[in-house]
């Protein structure tokens, strides 16, 4: 349960589609959490990515250290610096791109 007043920081390594950050956001919504008592932080955007966040949640604040143009076919953040998730937790084969 979260208290109806408490503020929420979500921290996403990077959005690419946005879909995995979605998830999560429907999830605090169902508890109650949306609006100004959520902020998101993140390493690396991609423009589609805040682009579908922007269109299902047009309040939300996103702090990020830098915004990519595109994805790759496979969903990878263009140019990018690799998967920030595998850099930072160390899961399976670094692929870095660009």
């Amino acid at each position: 349960e979260i208290p109806e007043r408490a503020g929420v920081l979500v921290f996403a390594p990077q959005i690419a589609s946005g879909a995995t950050l979605l998830h999560v956001l429907e999830q605090l919504e169902q508890r109650g959490v949306s609006g100004m008592r959520l902020r998101v932080i993140t390493a690396l955007a991609a423009s589609p990515g805040l682009k579908n966040l922007g269109e299902r949640y047009e309040d939300l604040t996103i702090y990020t250290g830098c915004i990519d143009a595109e994805l790759s076919a496979d969903q990878q953040i263009l140019p990018g610096f690799g998967d920030a998730e595998q850099r930072l937790y160390g899961l399976g084969q670094m692929n870095f791109v660009g």
